[in-house]
């Protein structure tokens, strides 16, 4: 058996993957003009691990959130996936070679492990007739266990055949072979074709550009610290129980909806609650049934200063984004918030941040207890800084500090402040009792916890869909905004998206990459 372009019995990685010439160059051009064939003229390809990518590409039912990795059809990689296997090839070329091959091997099983979660879902969402033909490949029943099973046996196999591979290759070989792999990964959605689209609407850059500078002025001015206010009327969402994880029960939110006398629009479009799907696979319907709230929660990973830590990611959806003026560009079908909590070192809540479904609006929250322990380490903030822990990047946008807050030692519990109708946080509290917070609303609600990866595996039909598209969007979900900021190369600015395909700051990062804390925060030692 031949499995992701090596000869299993060969005990080394092949040499024209590890050596990345221009033949290797060649090859993987080559294989991108089959691929464009295959779809060109419908040829299905031979191999079970291309079908999958072919058949999932085909019927649009493709994982947008992880990144495939070429001739490696048994690894997707995500985030912290990558900048894993980067940590392995930066060790050696510092010649670690033992902390290369670890950090590598490490990577590459964690690779293998969520392309087998990620291609089970793939499996569940293929219709009927795709994964027949999947299953022609495999030689299998086309029963989407049967699938699974053959795909992880395969899967297994591959991995195993390049763990041992890695493990016994001298270190110039490991490193090239990292190095091959680190090559053929895909670049993320919103960077595909950005060259291209901005090379067509070189023609609207400068009015575009010019709208992106007011809206980033508004941002920059916002201040939610000595000068926030509650809302005058507010309905209060609480958490329920969430027995999955004990530490993203723990931190859920409080969120308080700012709640209007008045509206120009549905009260519906202020309120949470669960995603559901209609239509058929070729045209999905995402909705938002408001009578049950839910909120929707995964974990994560920062990398500071060495360390791991732990991040709770909290997500909740909106029905729509209302037109608040004339014309106004950013209102759409589906509207959504993000919360993400960074624990230090001590497993205190350290780092806030809030960010709206497309990645509008990153803002960042410090406790104070970071920010003084930042002042103690440097003294002062940087030239045009307010707090110490900002930090000019220089040849990005700055990460917007808009707050520090004080956390309790024990009890911390998040509340974060939802505006009406443009459903941006406009702050965020950490507080030892959330009574007092909420005592003023007018109502209060309790929501569910779910996992957030039950977005890509809900009842569509008499089969599975997701709520996102193959490019990482929701479906349907397109904003005027879009077009009218595509000269500047952002990918359909405004439309919600996927967990690991939102770029944040003008798409100058990605929410998800692990060391974006580190890069663009001044964080103290000992964080």
């Amino acid at each position: 058996m031949r499995c992701l372009g090596l000869t299993p019995s060969s005990g080394r990685l092949k040499a024209d993957r590890l050596e990345a010439g221009p033949t290797q160059v060649l090859g993987r051009t080559l294989a991108a003009v089959c691929g464009l064939v295959w779809v060109l003229t419908g040829c299905a390809p031979t191999r079970f691990e291309q079908g999958l990518s072919y058949y999932a590409d085909a019927y649009h039912v493709r994982d947008a959130a992880t990144r495939r990795a070429g001739s490696y059809g048994y690894l997707r990689s995500d985030e912290l996936t990558i900048s894993d296997l980067d940590d392995a090839i930066r060790a050696g070329r510092e010649h670690r070679t033992e902390d290369m091959r670890r950090l590598g091997i490490d990577a590459i099983r964690a690779a293998g492990g969520l392309a087998r979660s990620v291609a089970e879902a793939e499996i569940d969402r293929l219709p009927a007739e795709g994964r027949a033909r999947l299953a022609n490949l495999a030689k299998t029943s086309p029963d989407p266990a049967a699938l699974k099973d053959a795909y992880g046996r395969r899967a297994d196999d591959a991995l195993a055949t390049l763990v041992v591979e890695l493990e016994s290759a001298p270190a110039a070989k490991l490193r090239t072979g990292l190095e091959a792999i680190r090559r053929e990964i895909e670049p993320a959605p919103d960077d595909r074709g950005r060259a291209g689209r901005q090379l067509l609407l070189a023609w609207g850059a400068l009015p575009a550009w010019m709208g992106v500078s007011s809206v980033e002025k508004q941002l920059e001015s916002a201040s939610t610290g000595a000068d926030f206010k509650p809302f005058e009327r507010s309905v209060a969402c609480v958490p329920g129980s969430f027995r999955e994880d004990e530490l993203l029960a723990r931190y859920a939110p409080a969120i308080v909806l700012d709640w209007p006398d008045q509206r120009t629009y549905p009260t519906d479009t202020d309120q949470f609650g669960e995603v559901y799907l209609t239509g058929q696979p070729t045209s999905v319907q995402v909705h938002v049934n408001t009578a049950r709230p839910v909120v929707y929660a995964y974990k994560s990973e920062a990398k500071i200063d060495g360390k791991r830590h732990p991040q709770l990611v909290y997500v909740w959806w909106f029905p729509e984004r209302p037109e608040m003026t004339r014309g106004d560009a950013a209102a759409g079908r589906i509207d959504g918030d993000t919360l993400r909590i960074t624990l230090d070192s001590r497993g205190r809540p350290a780092v806030f941040e809030v960010v709206q479904g497309c990645g509008c609006g990153h803002l960042v929250f410090v406790a104070e207890h970071v920010e003084t322990m930042a002042r103690r380490q440097w003294g002062r903030p940087e030239e045009r800084k307010e707090l110490v822990v900002e930090r000019a990047v220089g040849d990005k946008r700055d990460l917007i500090v808009a707050g520090v807050i004080a956390v309790p030692e024990r009890d911390a519990h998040p509340v974060v402040y939802v505006k009406a109708g443009y459903h941006s946080v406009t702050a965020v509290r950490c507080v030892p009792d959330v009574e007092p917070q909420v005592a003023g609303a007018i109502e209060k609600r309790t929501y569910a916890i779910d996992a957030y990866d039950h977005l890509n595996r809900l009842p569509l039909g008499d089969g599975v869909g997701s709520m996102f598209g193959p490019d990482g969007l929701v479906h349907n979900a397109g904003r005027r905004e879009g077009y009218l900021l595509a000269p500047t190369g952002i990918l359909s600015a405004g439309q919600p998206r996927q967990r690991g395909t939102q770029k944040i700051r003008w798409d100058d990062y990605s929410f998800d990459d692990p060391r974006l804390l580190e890069r663009a925060l001044r964080l103290p030692d000992g964080f």
